[in-house]
């Protein structure tokens, strides 16, 4: 399927009466066409990136098969990446967010897959205020990285002139969509940045922080949103 035909079907539908018959039929074509394609096609890519820039990503939602709507489920993981640390990278209760969408072959031989609900930036979520009880931050913490290792693949890269506004930026980003009392996890490893320059980066003071991995170097620190901070 063309994502042309959904795009003229879906911004320009049919008379009241038919519209929502001719979008199920739309979104009904359109899954069936991402069911038949290889994950290194075209449409895989193009559909979540479309939903995104159109604002749509609702519809895209139920193309990964929940019948929920996106802004019911309650946890949102920024930056999902390939979603390494999830146990279950399926879980219907996530809505994985990440500015790209991209597949690599690392040099073992295994895909990387980064397929991403939703296409966008941690620095500005296209999500409103408040919205979910549960967000997940696990920004790009390589302040360097050649332009086609496998280090860059799975992990990406930080901007070496702007990452502290960067982080900043993902950290009011979080905590602007976070509910009050809900819990931000944050995930930082210090391969290149020590974790006493990027807490400093938010007002939030966390509530639980645990060192673990080779040499303590990651770090795991849940924050919990104050009731009066928007």
């Amino acid at each position: 399927m063309d994502i042309d035909l959904f795009e003229t079907s879906y911004l320009h539908p049919a008379p009241a009466a038919d519209a929502l018959e001719n979008l199920s039929m739309q979104i009904r074509r359109l899954v069936r066409a991402l069911k038949k394609a290889s994950p290194d096609h075209e449409l895989v890519r193009s559909v979540p990136e479309y939903m995104s820039r159109r604002g749509y990503w609702q519809a895209s939602d139920c193309l990964r098969g929940n019948n929920e709507r996106g802004n019911d489920r309650p946890i949102l993981d920024m930056c999902c990446g390939s979603r390494m640390f999830w146990f279950n990278k399926s879980d219907p209760r996530g809505v994985f967010s990440d500015i790209r969408s991209e597949t690599h072959e690392l040099c073992d031989g295994r895909a990387l897959h980064i397929r991403p609900d939703v296409v966008a930036d941690f620095r500005r979520m296209p999500f409103v205020n408040n919205q979910f009880p549960v967000v997940v931050f696990d920004p790009p913490h390589l302040a360097r990285a050649g332009e086609k290792s496998w280090m860059r693949k799975k992990y990406g890269v930080l901007d070496k002139n702007t990452w502290r506004d960067d982080i900043r930026a993902g950290f009011s980003e979080a905590f602007r969509v976070l509910r009050p009392h809900g819990v931000l996890i944050f995930k930082w490893n210090e391969t290149h940045i020590p974790i006493g320059q990027i807490l400093p980066l938010t007002d939030h003071h966390p509530v639980i922080w645990q060192r673990t991995g080779k040499g303590d170097r990651t770090h795991w620190v849940v924050f919990v949103k104050g009731e009066h901070h928007v």
